[in-house]
This record gives C-alpha cells, structure tokens and sequence, in this order.
C-alpha cells in the first residue's frame, strides 16, 4: 500500500446551513398603529384633542359662549439600525457553501426583532408631548396592575383576575372595546400561567372562548389577543428585557388596544448585497432601517405585573 495515498482523500464539507434557533421578529408590527414619516428628525406622531363638555341651561339671548378644549401633541423620535456582514473571496473558495443568503437572513431576523423591541420600550418608557416635543409624560401608577392580584397577597404570575383588571382599566379610561381590539404581549413563562387557570382548561367557561392554534399555543382569551413574544430574553431584545423585567424580576406584561401605540417608518427596512471593490472584492450584505414608537395615550395601555 501505498505511503502517499492519504493525499488523495477527499474533504467532505457540510453543505446545509441551519440558523440556530432565534425569536422571529415582526410579531408585534400588526397590533399597533402605523406610520410613515420624512426628515432626519423627531415627527409629530398625533395630534390630540381632549375632553370637552357642553354648556346647560344658558340664559335667553345671552353670549354665546367659548369652550376651550384641551390640545397636546406627542412625539416620536427616529432610531436608525444597521447590520452589515462580508464573504470574502477566500472565503468562497474554502467554505464549498454560498453563505450570503443565510446572512441576509438572519440580519432580517435581527432587525425584525429590532422593529419588535421598538414597539415593546414605548410601552412604559415616558413620551413626549406638547407642540416642540419638550414635556416629559410619564407612565402613570394608576394604569398598573399589581403582582399579588388574584394571589390572596401573595406575588403571583399572569391570571385571570390580573386580565379582568387590566380590561375594566381601559373601560373605565372610556377605551371603547366596541371598536378596538385589545392586544397583550407575553412569554411562555406567562402563557403557561394561564394554562393553569381553570376558566381556560375547564369545559364549564366554554362561554369565554379561549382560543388556541394548531400548534396549541393559546392566541385568544375574554377578548385579548395574545401575542408570544421573549421580551426577557436579554439577548434577543437586551434593551426591553432591562425595561419590561423590574429589580424583583417581575415581568411588565403589557396590555393595549392598536390606538394606543404608534410605529414610525422613516425608512423601512432594506436590504442589498453588492462587492466592494475597496475590500478586494468581498461580498458585502448590508440591511439598514430607520423607525421609532411611542405611546399614544396613557390611558390605552395598562401594565401587568406577574412573577
């Protein structure tokens, strides 16, 4: 036998390319309001008119009178994302696999998450208002559903009395639940609470619908649509996982109608794939998008606390 012969094996190399597991981004993008804006700068996101009442038992042929309603206006700022990522010519050569669309791939993953993350940090994080954008609004205590509800004082995850508080809260801010769907953002850890829940597993509460997918995750319930989504998970979304997970380590389960919460494009999300001369002509894929949210109004969200 020849000595040499090993020389002639031939290398084998994978051929298939899996992305490792990670949270899809674009889950929250239909449960909000949209928007486009232009500029390099902060918008205009709506213009808001407030409660009024009219005048009763005026006198005859007395002044017609003038009723100020109140006015405001809240902003949105742009934040600009980008990703770019390079195959070079080497790189062709050696790997026997073309990379280029997996990158592509997974930046667009990345930036949806980025688009998710957007619309989870408007939630609670304080808004601007007034007619430059200079006042600070706060997220109010009064719109808070506390973590021993439904627990007998006791701190405790998501339930059904922490969602029936949260829905009279936003009926009783006049959010008209006629017109608007409600929406809530949880993670397996919440939706897993549910699960306990009689009112959702028991046959005797068929007459408040819980509704599931094929997959059996639980997407419907006393009129709340529930969207699964890691907000705590610090590598997917590290500036929401820091916003919605308090010092306790108690999740802040948002819950909104559509009207509540504004999402602004200033660009959407494009993506190219050219070669760069200037870098010897590796393959650059680059993807660049440019989007800001906000609350719209205080009272259209409602913030749940569960352990």
């Amino acid at each position: 036998m020849s000595l040499n012969v090993p020389q002639h094996y031939a290398q084998k190399y994978a051929t298939n390319v899996e992305m490792l597991v990670q949270q899809t981004g674009g889950r929250l993008r239909d449960c909000v309001t949209l928007a486009n804006y232009e500029g390099a700068e902060s918008a205009r996101a709506v213009n808001q008119v407030g409660t009024t009442r009219p005048n009763k038992n005026m006198a005859r042929l007395s002044a017609t009178p003038v009723n100020d309603i109140p006015a405001d206006s809240r902003w949105v700022f742009p934040n600009e994302y980008d990703h770019a990522s390079y195959v070079t010519k080497q790189d062709e050569v050696r790997l026997m696999i073309d990379l280029k669309g997996p990158y592509i791939e997974a930046a667009a993953l990345a930036m949806g998450r980025a688009e998710d993350e957007e619309i989870l940090l408007s939630f609670f994080a304080d808004a601007k208002t007034g007619k430059t954008g200079a006042t600070t609004t706060s997220f109010p205590a009064g719109q808070i559903i506390a973590v021993t509800v439904g627990g007998g004082g006791a701190n405790v995850g998501l339930n059904v009395p922490k969602l029936r508080a949260a829905k009279v809260k936003l009926k009783q801010a006049g959010v008209d639940l006629r017109q608007e769907e409600i929406y809530m953002a949880i993670t397996a850890t919440d939706e897993d609470a549910l699960l306990n829940e009689i009112q959702i597993i028991s046959d005797e509460y068929k007459n408040l619908r819980p509704q599931f997918d094929d997959k059996g995750t639980l997407t419907r319930f006393m009129g709340i649509n529930f969207v699964q989504i890691e907000f705590s998970d610090a590598t997917s979304y590290p500036d929401a996982a820091a916003a919605l997970v308090n010092g306790s380590s108690f999740r802040l389960c948002p819950m909104w109608v559509k009207s509540g919460i504004i999402l602004g494009y200033w660009n959407k999300l494009n993506s190219r794939m050219d070669e760069r001369p200037d870098l010897r002509y590796a393959w650059q894929m680059y993807s660049r998008q440019v989007l800001g949210g906000t609350r719209a109004q205080e009272k259209k969200v409602v913030q749940v606390l569960c352990a």
